[in-house]
């Protein structure tokens, strides 16, 4: 019975972001893709045993359908877990900025991509556990190099009228 718009976190607001409603007459069509959990070099360690390059593995088909979604007018909306932030190589815990270089140089290609639809207000990131890093004081620096628009945001929730939330 809330207002969406008006939700507060116990610390603060949170970021919503409210889309246009999808329309056939403007064009507005949106491709949610969630979990993606992008992946560090160091993440292939056995793929018979333990791995977690998960993304990485399936990085082509993700591309692939980047590159869709911009030629035919798509808005893409990443719905957490961007970057698997929590999975410390050698199971130690640790300062997640180097991860986290390394898996923004491990899929440039991708950021690039994504970095162009924002550019052209079609591509909107919310956090997720495994990437909240980004929005809980860690060093944003990295990510902005991908992402130098300075609107870009990492919102906590994003609505899109007319599309029934779950």
């Amino acid at each position: 019975g809330q207002d969406v718009l008006q939700l507060k976190q116990k610390d603060r607001p949170l970021k919503i972001k409210e889309l246009e409603a999808p329309s056939e007459t403007t064009h507005r069509k949106y491709m949610i893709f969630s979990d993606l959990h992008r992946d560090a070099p160091e993440d292939c360690r056995d793929p018979a045993f333990f791995d977690v390059s998960h993304f990485t593995k399936n990085k082509d088909i993700y591309y692939s359908a980047l590159k869709y979604c911009q030629s035919q007018g798509y808005t893409v909306i990443e719905n957490g877990d961007c970057e698997e932030l929590w999975y410390p190589p050698g199971m130690t815990d640790g300062d997640p900025l180097p991860r986290a270089r390394s898996i923004l140089e491990q899929h440039k290609d991708v950021y690039k991509r994504l970095s162009e639809m924002h550019q052209a207000g079609r591509y909107f990131r919310l956090r997720g556990n495994h990437d909240d890093y980004w929005v809980n004081g860690g060093d944003t620096g990295p990510l902005r190099e991908c992402f130098p628009d300075p609107d870009f945001t990492i919102w906590d929730a994003v609505v899109i009228p007319e599309v029934k939330t779950m």
